[in-house]
C-alpha cells in the first residue's frame, strides 16, 4: 500500500511541474509567439492585454481554448495508459486511481491556474491582502506592459527559461 502511495505523490508531483512547464509554453510560444496566427486564441488574448481591460477581461475567453487542450491531453493520458497496461508494464488494478489522479491533478492545475489569474486581475479580492498574491499580482501587471516576459503563474518555469522581469 505504502508503494502505491509513494507512486501516486510521484505522479501528482509531475503532473504539476509539467502542467506549470505547459502552461509556459503555450503563454510563450502559442499565444504570445503568434504559433495558432489562424485561430482566434491571438484575439482574445490580444483583448486580454489592452491596457484599459485590467479588471473587465480577465482572460476567460483564453482558457476555453487551454480547456479544449487539456481535454486532448487527458485523452491521450487515457491513451498511453491504456498503452501500458496492455503491453503488461502497469498492472491493471492500480490503473483506475492512476487514471483517476492523472486527471484529478490535471484539473485541479487548470483550476488553481484560472483561479489565481482572475485573483490578480481583480483589486479588491480577499486574497489581495496576502503578500504572494500582490507579487504575482506586480509580476503579471509587468507581464501586460512587456508581453515578452513573465508567462507563468507561479514563475519558476521563467526563472529555468530566464524570462521573469520584476520591474517594467
Amino acid at each position: 500500500m505504502i508503494e502505491y502511495l509513494c507512486l501516486y505523490i510521484i505522479i501528482v508531483i509531475i503532473m504539476l511541474i509539467v502542467s506549470e512547464i505547459l502552461g509556459y509554453l503555450w503563454h510563450r510560444y502559442a499565444v504570445h509567439g503568434n504559433m495558432f496566427s489562424l485561430f482566434p486564441i491571438l484575439e482574445t488574448h490580444r483583448i486580454h492585454h489592452l491596457g484599459n481591460r485590467w479588471e473587465k477581461d480577465k482572460g476567460d475567453d483564453d482558457y476555453i481554448w487551454v480547456l479544449l487542450i487539456l481535454c486532448v491531453f487527458v485523452l491521450l493520458c487515457l491513451l498511453l495508459i491504456y498503452i501500458l497496461v496492455k503491453a503488461r508494464v502497469l498492472q491493471s488494478h492500480t490503473i483506475k486511481n492512476i487514471i483517476l489522479i492523472v486527471i484529478l491533478t490535471i484539473v485541479f492545475t487548470f483550476w488553481i491556474n484560472w483561479y489565481i489569474h482572475s485573483v490578480i486581475h481583480t483589486d479588491d479580492h480577499w486574497l489581495q491582502q496576502y503578500q504572494i498574491i500582490k507579487d504575482l499580482t506586480t509580476i503579471h501587471r509587468i507581464h501586460h506592459s512587456d508581453p515578452k516576459s513573465n508567462f507563468s503563474v507561479l514563475g519558476f518555469t521563467d526563472i529555468l527559461m530566464d524570462t521573469m522581469k520584476l520591474q517594467s
